[in-house]
C-alpha cells in the first residue's frame, strides 16, 4: 500500500534530520493516500488539480531535499509496471531537445528551486539511473 511506502521516507526523513514534511498526492484522481495512516506531523495537499507546479505543488527553495514515492515507467517502457505518462494521450515528454522520463519533470521542477532530488522509488524501468 502506497501509504507505508509514503511513510518509510517520512521516517527515513526525519531520521535524516527533517522538520517540515511536504506530501504531495499526485497520481490519478490525487486521492491515494489513507490520510488516518500517514505519519503524525506531516503536511498533505491532495486533491485532483496539481496547478502550476505539478507535482511539485508547495515545494519552496526552503526544502532540504524532495523524494519522489511509487513513480513508474513513462509509456512506452519496455517492462515497465503501469507504465504511461501523465494519461494515456501523451506517449512522449521532451524538453531542452531530448527524451525525459516521466519523474524528469519533477526533477526539473525541484532543481529550477535549488531543491535536490534525493530518493526515487520505483520499478526498474523507471528509476533514474545513478551518475558515476
Amino acid at each position: 500500500m502506497i501509504s507505508h511506502d509514503v511513510n518509510a521516507a517520512v521516517r527515513g526523513a526525519r531520521r535524516a534530520g527533517a522538520e517540515r514534511i511536504l506530501i504531495k498526492d499526485s497520481h490519478g484522481n490525487s486521492k491515494n493516500l489513507l490520510i488516518e495512516d500517514l505519519e503524525p506531523g506531516v503536511e498533505l495537499v491532495s486533491g485532483h488539480g496539481s496547478l502550476t507546479d505539478g507535482m511539485m505543488v508547495g515545494v519552496d527553495s526552503s526544502f532540504g531535499c524532495a523524494m519522489l514515492v511509487g513513480y513508474h515507467a513513462m509509456a512506452g517502457t519496455l517492462g515497465g509496471i503501469m507504465e504511461h505518462t501523465i494519461t494515456g494521450g501523451v506517449h512522449r515528454l521532451w524538453g531542452e531537445r531530448r527524451r525525459n522520463r516521466r519523474n524528469g519533470s519533477q526533477r526539473r521542477g525541484g532543481g529550477n528551486l535549488r531543491v535536490p532530488l534525493t530518493m526515487v522509488s520505483s520499478d526498474a524501468a523507471a528509476a533514474p539511473k545513478p551518475r558515476l
